[in-house]
């Protein structure tokens, strides 16, 4: 196999990047374009060699000032998002003639797998006075010679042990297979399947005991769902080194597995006749018989994580001499008729997105002792004092986005409500769910079975929210539950019993409809919507499995076994006088 080539200029390639980034599977992912374009812009510019995690960290994702070790973190989880959604791109939506364009494993340059030869027809040349007409010429590439190299000397190598070696000619990913003989001659028809990966440049993370490979997934997929042995020769012909790898017993480790990192320690895994014994060890026994494993099946992983996509690169620090949020509230509603809620006191020092430099803020706090800061320096911090306090502000920043979206918080249950209607009328929300859109009933009364002319309860829609960070990227987690209230305002003494009767009935797919409205209401955009947005939320994150299960083998019946006996026991006359 050859080594990766880096795209260059030209018409086709311009029209493949062109599919790419206007495909389906880069339509919502702005930062996975940025990315993208970036280190194709690059490539092409003939800078391949220079793209490092930090240069990508500050032109890309603009960290300048973060720990190099928190930064190199987020390029390499976005360069890993990249390659997935490169390979998600010709898994799903690229035609079969089209030019593939992947990300190589440990680079940062954007490489092409098979160019289309160029159209020469219609020219001529002169030769010693004949007219010689070329259509198409064919070429080789260095690569290619490279690539033959290390299979020709993989071919000796096997020889000098004694075993026979069969190249597949035709391969998509198996170079060739290595039958064990005997040292009497007898051949044992159990067979080794081997893939090649030659080079004449150092190997990567090269030091004098060992070096490393990283194996693209798609790669790692096809080596190990077969029933036959798969060894992987990394060599440089022209030094006469090679050194192998069993995949299958190396990737059993599963944080192995998910690295795709391969160490090679060069005196223990050289390939020369001392890896004879190994090889013949874990070659198929003539024993066993053939097994084929169940064919993948892809499954898409919904969560309740929802990105948070942006929020001010400044927030404002001042000192007060109020000591509770109800003081600077009342006083600020003397200024103005609906005072802003982005802010937290703590210490008699109020931090807050807002300019606190400018009225009505210089009512309640020092002027002379405002400072602006950074806010991903806070954000990034990992002190535990410090990031509770940036999660403070991200809630009272909620609140307040929630409240004009018509959304309430409790205190009492902790979570964000619909707020009800003021004749307590049904209330209904539209929203695009993952196929087409849909409606919920938000806010509806229940009345008495003795009575129907008397509302029993009213059930809101609501969920609890959670700021959490994993890596360098901060995320809302939404647990959709229930507010239940006797009038729309006061809570139902009886909340928790309707609660858990709700919960023990409700499907998973139910919980992920809520879900899906709550993201779709906090990430909408309303044009009559006033007040600052502080808060810039993405879509939910998803995640892509290769293996999941046939939900329609055993579903249904699961649905119906759960609904039987999860179905609530008959109350008795006390606990309905008491419900209702």
């Amino acid at each position: 196999m050859s080594e990766s080539t880096p795209i260059t200029e030209s018409p086709e390639i311009r029209g493949q990047l062109s599919r790419i980034v206007a495909s389906e599977c880069f339509r919502r992912r702005l930062k996975l374009l940025d990315l993208f374009e970036y280190l194709a812009k690059e490539t092409i510019a003939g800078r391949a060699a220079q793209i490092t995690q930090k240069r990508i960290a500050a032109e890309v994702f603009g960290i300048k000032k973060s720990k190099h070790s928190q930064s190199n973190v987020s390029v390499r989880i976005s360069a890993s998002r990249l390659r997935d959604s490169l390979d998600e791109y010709y898994r799903k939506e690229a035609q079969p003639d089209e030019i593939r364009i992947y990300m190589p494993p440990r680079y940062y340059f954007i490489a092409v797998e098979k160019l289309k030869e160029p159209n020469y027809s219609g020219l001529t040349s002169q030769t010693d006075g004949f007219e010689q007409s070329f259509i198409s010429p064919k070429r080789i590439s260095e690569n290619d010679i490279i690539g033959e190299l290390g299979v020709a000397f993989i071919n000796k190598l096997f020889l000098e042990m004694g075993f026979l070696w069969f190249p597949t000619r035709l391969e998509a990913g198996i170079d060739g297979y290595v039958e064990v003989r005997l040292d009497s001659g007898d051949v044992t028809n159990c067979i080794i399947q081997v893939q090649s990966k030659a080079t004449d440049r150092p190997f990567e993370a090269e030091t004098s005991s060992g070096f490393e490979f990283r194996c693209s997934s798609r790669d790692l997929d096809y080596w190990l769902a077969g029933n036959a042995p798969v060894i992987l020769v990394r060599s440089r012909p022209k030094t006469n080194e090679a050194y192998w790898v069993s995949l299958k017993d190396y990737f059993s480790d599963p944080a192995r597995r998910k690295s795709g990192r391969i160490v090679f320690d060069k005196l223990k895994d050289r390939l020369d006749d001392s890896a004879k014994p190994a090889l013949q060890r874990i070659a198929i026994p003539a024993t066993s018989g053939l097994y084929l494993g169940t064919e993948p099946k892809p499954e898409i992983i919904y969560s309740n994580l929802l990105r948070l996509a942006s929020f001010p690169t400044c927030y404002y620090v001042a000192a007060t001499e109020y000591r509770t949020p109800g003081e600077i509230f009342a006083t600020l509603r003397e200024i103005v008729r609906n005072p802003f809620g982005e802010w937290v006191l703590h210490s008699k020092m109020l931090t807050s997105f807002h300019d606190l430099s400018v009225t009505p803020w210089t009512k309640v706090c020092d002027r002379g002792s405002v400072e602006e800061l950074n806010t991903n320096e806070w954000a990034q911090s990992d002190d535990p004092t410090r990031r509770k306090q940036f999660v403070q502000l991200l809630n009272a920043c909620l609140r307040a986005k929630l409240y004009r979206k018509g959304v309430k918080f409790s205190r009492d249950n902790q979570c964000y409500y619909f707020r009800a209607t003021q004749d307590l009328s049904e209330r209904e929300y539209s929203y695009q769910s993952r196929e087409h859109k849909a409606s919920r009933s938000v806010f509806k009364g229940y009345p008495k079975r003795s009575d129907h002319t008397q509302m029993s309860y009213y059930r809101h829609s609501a969920f609890s929210a959670r700021f959490v960070r994993y890596d360098s990227t901060w995320y809302l987690q939404i647990s959709p539950t229930y507010h239940f209230t006797r009038d729309g305002e006061r809570i139902s003494l009886f909340g928790p019993n309707l609660l858990s009767g709700m919960k023990r009935l409700e499907t998973n797919q139910a919980v992920h409809g809520q879900v899906v409205m709550w993201g779709h209401l906090l990430t909408e955009r309303n044009l009559f919507e006033s007040g600052p947005m502080f808060l810039d939320f993405s879509s939910l994150l998803q995640f892509e499995l290769g293996v999941g299960l046939d939900d329609d083998a055993w579903l249904k019946r699961e649905e119906t076994d759960k609904a039987a006996a999860l179905e609530a026991p008959p109350i008795d006359a006390r606990q309905e006088s008491l419900i209702l």
